[in-house]
């Protein structure tokens, strides 16, 4: 495991593994219960971190408001710096950091510098993305020590097929969708211990560690 920060992948899913209707459109499923306990989970992060793709569909602001408690600082996976200049998570002013290929246009960065956000510049693989690795040692150089890593599915099954993460908070809401799931490559099935059923109005969260 590299030296990075406490990685929690957390995420809401119908029956059949979705987590949206279609792909790049939100579709709402977490019921007011499960959000509230989210919401309390991200509260005992340092960090929240989505990919650009979340960003642009969703236009989340990754706070807190539904329970009491620190806001974590939120950290964007966004090689090329897509993310809209107008998004609201700029306006939540907890100093958003923006992880983004070398090769990212300088112009847009000093726009984005100048609501505050910051920008750090990372190698990039074959296919113009920084490496998870690379991710993590720069979440925890910027002093997080701790992430929930939110969405999309890309970046949820990343996180998966390179075995990058410690917990996982799985929220399963009952309806089938057949919609759009995250699809990680695993040579075997991953076993979660310690696991924890916890019912939340009609949906039920599975919190559970990664067996080592």
């Amino acid at each position: 495991m590299i030296d990075g920060p406490l990685v929690t992948l957390s995420y809401a899913q119908s029956l059949d593994g979705c987590i949206t209707a279609k792909r790049g459109r939100p579709t709402p499923l977490s019921g007011p219960e499960s959000s509230e306990a989210t919401h309390l989970i991200r509260s005992h992060h340092e960090g929240v971190l989505i990919g650009v793709k979340t960003l642009i569909s969703d236009d989340p602001r990754l706070n807190v408001r539904l329970v009491q408690g620190p806001h974590p600082r939120p950290v964007i996976l966004d090689s090329n710096l897509n993310s809209p200049l107008d998004c609201r998570l700029w306006a939540e002013n907890n100093h958003p950091l923006i992880l983004c290929g070398k090769s990212a246009p300088d112009e847009k960065s000093k726009e984005f510098q100048g609501k505050g956000v910051e920008i750090r510049r990372l190698e990039t693989d074959t296919h113009g993305r920084p490496l998870l690795s690379e991710i993590l040692r720069e979440v925890k150089d910027s002093g997080i020590d701790s992430v929930m890593v939110e969405g999309g599915g890309e970046v949820i099954s990343s996180f998966i097929t390179e075995g990058l993460w410690d917990r996982a908070a799985i929220t399963v809401t009952p309806c089938w969708m057949s919609g759009y799931k995250p699809e990680p490559i695993i040579p075997r099935p991953i076993q979660l211990c310690h696991v924890t059923w916890i019912p939340l109005g009609g949906d039920v969260m599975c919190v559970g560690e990664r067996m080592s």
